[in-house]
C-alpha cells in the first residue's frame, strides 16, 4: 500500500511539473459592466538633425467598458467621461532653430483653434469593439446614426466657437462640416490603434519558463511618422518577466524584416543607407479578472539621420 501510495505521488508531482512547463495564455474574464478608467501618456523624441531636435507629448484619459457579454466574445465600448482628457499633442521645439519653431507654432495655430472648437461636443464620441473570446480584436461596431448625430454636434460647437473668435481662422459651413468629420475619425482612428495595442498581449501563448522567438506576420505596425503601414513580417520573441497565481508581466520585443521594411519606407530610387524599426511591449495582466492593469511600448525608428523614439504608456484602474 505504502508502494502504491509513493507511486502516485511520484506520478501527481510528474504530472505538475509537465504542466508547469506548458505554455500559458491570459485570457479574459470580463464581467458585464466592468468600467476600467485607462489613462495614456505618449512621448515623442524626434531628432531629425544635428540642429533639429523635437519632443512631443500627450496626456489623455477615457472609460473602457464591458458593454455586452455573448458566447463568442464581448463588445468592449470606450467613451468619454467630462473629467477624461481628450489626447493633445504638446510640442516642445526648444531643441529646434527659430525658424523651424516659429514654422511649427504657425502651422498648429489652426489645429489649436479646432480642438478647443470642438472640445466639449467630442466628450460624446461612443466606440464600441467586437472584441473574440482570447481578446482577440474583431474590429469596430458601425453606428452611422450615432456619428451623424455627433458630427452635428461638433459642427454646431465648432461654429458658435468660431463665431466669438476674432483672431481665428474662417471657415465656411461645409468647411467646418469636413474639418470635424476629419477629426472625428482621426481620434477613432488612434483609439482603435491603442485598443489594438492593449488587446495584442492576449494574443501569445507565453512559455512557462524563459522566452519563444518566432516569425510572425504583425498587422498594426506602430512605425512613428508612418502610419499607413498594414503589416510587416518580424521576428517576434516573448515570454515572462515575472508569474503568479495573481499577477503576470509580459514581455514582446518585435524585430522587424530589413527586406520588406525597406519596401514599405524606401520610395523608389530614394536612397537610404540607415534604416531600422524595433519595439519592446510590456504587459502586466491581474490573473483574476484576466484585465490589463498596464500596457506600455517603446518604438525607434532610424532612417539615415532621423531617429524617432517614441514611449507609451497606459494603466488601467477599476472605476
Amino acid at each position: 500500500m505504502f508502494r502504491l501510495l509513493l507511486l502516485l505521488s511520484l506520478a501527481s508531482a510528474s504530472l505538475t511539473a509537465l504542466g508547469q512547463d506548458k505554455d500559458i495564455r491570459i485570457t479574459p474574464a470580463w464581467i458585464l459592466g466592468d468600467t476600467r478608467v485607462v489613462r495614456t501618456t505618449v512621448n515623442l523624441r524626434m531628432h531629425l538633425s544635428d540642429s533639429m531636435d523635437m519632443k512631443e507629448s500627450s496626456i489623455s484619459s477615457y472609460h473602457l467598458s464591458v458593454r455586452e457579454r455573448r458566447k463568442d466574445g464581448s463588445k468592449l465600448s470606450i467613451s468619454f467621461a467630462p473629467e477624461d482628457l481628450l489626447p493633445r499633442m504638446e510640442v516642445d521645439m526648444t531643441g529646434a532653430t527659430p525658424a523651424a519653431a516659429n514654422a511649427m507654432i504657425a502651422a498648429n495655430a489652426p489645429l489649436k483653434h479646432m480642438n478647443n472648437a470642438v472640445e466639449g461636443p467630442m466628450h460624446g464620441l461612443v466606440l464600441d469593439y467586437n472584441v473574440g473570446l482570447k481578446g482577440d480584436l474583431i474590429g469596430p461596431v458601425q453606428d452611422d446614426a450615432a456619428k451623424e448625430k455627433l458630427l452635428d454636434a461638433l459642427a454646431t460647437g465648432a461654429g458658435t466657437y468660431y463665431s466669438t473668435v476674432s483672431n481665428g481662422p474662417k471657415f465656411s459651413k461645409p468647411q467646418i462640416y469636413h474639418l470635424c468629420d476629419s477629426m472625428r475619425d482621426d481620434l477613432a482612428a488612434s483609439l482603435e490603434n491603442e485598443m489594438s495595442l492593449l488587446l495584442d498581449g492576449y494574443q501569445y501563448a507565453y512559455p512557462a519558463k524563459g522566452s519563444k522567438r518566432e516569425p510572425m506576420q504583425v498587422k498594426d505596425v506602430q512605425a512613428p511618422m508612418f502610419p499607413d503601414i498594414p503589416e510587416l513580417p518580424a521576428m517576434v520573441e516573448y515570454g515572462f518577466d515575472e508569474i503568479s497565481a495573481d499577477r503576470a508581466v509580459c514581455r514582446v520585443v518585435f524585430q522587424y524584416d530589413q527586406k520588406a521594411l525597406r519596401a514599405a519606407l524606401v520610395k523608389e530610387g530614394q536612397k537610404v543607407e540607415r534604416l531600422d524599426l524595433s519595439e519592446e511591449r510590456v504587459y502586466t495582466f491581474d490573473r483574476r479578472s484576466g484585465w490589463l492593469i498596464s500596457a506600455s511600448q517603446a518604438v525607434t525608428l532610424v532612417k539615415d539621420q532621423v531617429r524617432v523614439n517614441m514611449v507609451t504608456r497606459s494603466d488601467l484602474s477599476p472605476k
